[in-house]
């Protein structure tokens, strides 16, 4: 696992921001603004590949900032790193940045239409449309940027890094929520905003990494980022999260079943039982609660025979905007626009629908989510190809699919940032299928 003096660069850079932000949290809200602008100096030194890392180090970090008393700093980091790689990106008025200029301008559409409701603030909606669009138009742009298997394990280790960095900043600066999440029912949110959000940003680093395992050597270090990352996925007390823990490992590992190459993994486990032993001697009562409070919050789902039980009160959160969205042909057909819940409260809805893919009929009705799906297959429906050799490349894809069942994230940005993440892949497996049919060579699982 050799690390090119550019990659050290950017860990180093990372490790710098890591002591701006406790300072931040810590010793005085002036190191906010520094820590900005040191953000600002490295967007405009790194090159596209670097700054998408950077954006995806920053998107677990987003409330990292709170303490400066500017909630948005974050955001406009994102802006920022967004905006520098579209007009960095060569030949503007190529066919790829007009196709992606124009499906954003029918994102604008979709959302600008719900201007003039009732129930909206004018200047809120022209906000959402402005924003959604750009960041769609952001999300094609970093989909197509140049990338390959390496590259992208580069900005899945950014993911988890940034995940790692959240938590450690949490903890330096709020010791006493460490002792809680051994003493209570306390669900880690760190700086992500939500238990929810951090553990997805988690589990689609994770796929990351196991992605460019399934033909590459597993050693101990990757070992370790693992384990750290499903400790921390215990820490969310994420159901949905463990769950695609679970699945991803077992793909994994049934992979390499195949290729009969599991003995391997045996042998580094055997070489880290040493390390897991002293750690568990050390801490196994802390471990022991944290396992059992998991077990706890599994068990009281299944305690009760409900789904409602199961979702944690999601479902009949769905099933009431169902209820009324059957009785109400213009909110089914056209939406309520992204505020979708300024117009529910009247109707005793006090939460979002927690589920991304009700958050689009809800927003944009059924012809709004048909003209939105369809926008973004014919967006990348030139450079993917899916070959059966290459179905693994699907893994962050369907992870993240089935993770939008449990989030409402349609109006934030990291839904369109995550989106490009895990469309990445597919990108790179039809490159690299055309590459090596080129040099006549065919890889097989």
């Amino acid at each position: 696992m050799k690390l090119s003096n550019l990659t050290k660069n950017m860990y180093f850079q990372y490790l710098f921001l890591f002591i701006l932000f406790v300072f931040s949290n810590l010793i005085n809200s002036m190191f906010s603004i520094i820590s900005v602008i040191f953000s600002i100096f490295l967007i405009l030194k790194n090159d596209n590949t670097n700054n998408i890392k950077l954006l995806f180090f920053l998107l677990p970090n987003i409330r990292i900032l709170d303490c400066s008393g500017f909630k948005s700093w974050i955001n406009i980091l994102f802006f920022i790193i967004s905006l520098t790689i579209i007009i960095t990106k060569t030949q503007w008025f190529n066919k790829i940045n007009r196709v992606a200029f124009c499906s954003a301008l029918i994102m604008f559409a979709l959302e600008f239409v719900h201007v003039f409701e009732n129930h909206a603030s004018i200047n809120n909606e022209i906000f959402n449309a402005i924003n959604i669009a750009f960041d769609f138009f952001a999300m094609i742009i970093i989909f197509m940027e140049k990338c390959d298997l390496e590259v992208y394990k580069e900005y899945s280790y950014a993911l988890i890094f940034g995940v790692f960095n959240s938590v450690l900043c949490f903890f330096i600066a709020n010791s006493s929520m460490l002792t809680m999440m051994f003493t209570s029912r306390y669900r880690l949110s760190a700086y992500g905003n939500d238990p929810n959000y951090l553990s997805s940003y988690l589990v689609l680093g994770m796929c990351g990494v196991l992605l460019y395992l399934y033909d590459n050597k597993l050693n101990y270090k990757y070992l370790i980022i693992l384990f750290l990352c499903i400790i921390i996925g215990l820490f969310t007390m994420s159901k949905m999260c463990i769950f695609c823990i679970c699945a991803s490992i077992l793909l994994y590992l049934s992979n390499l079943l195949m290729k009969g190459k599991l003995r391997k993994i045996g042998v580094i486990i055997l070489r880290l039982l040493p390390f897991i032993l002293i750690i568990y001697f050390i801490f196994g009562s802390e471990i022991n609660y944290l396992i059992s409070k998991f077990l706890e919050r599994f068990s009281e789902s299944y305690s009760v025979n409900s789904i409602a039980n199961f979702t944690s009160g999601r479902s009949n959160i769905q099933s009431d905007y169902l209820k009324y969205l059957y009785s109400n042909l213009e909110s089914l057909f056209f939406g309520r626009g992204i505020n979708y819940l300024d117009f529910y409260t009247r109707y005793g809805m006090t939460f979002v629908a927690h589920n991304t893919y009700l958050d689009i009929v809800l927003s944009w009705g059924v012809f709004g989510s048909i003209i939105f799906f369809f926008t973004v297959i014919f967006c990348i429906r030139k450079y993917i190809k899916i070959k059966r050799n290459y179905l693994r490349y699907l893994l962050p894809f369907f992870v993240y699919l089935a993770m939008l069942f449990s989030l409402s994230c349609l109006s934030a940005d990291m839904f369109w940032y995550l989106l490009a993440f895990v469309l990445i892949p597919l990108r790179i497996q039809t490159t690299t299928s055309i590459d090596l049919k080129k040099k006549g060579m065919y890889l097989h699982d």
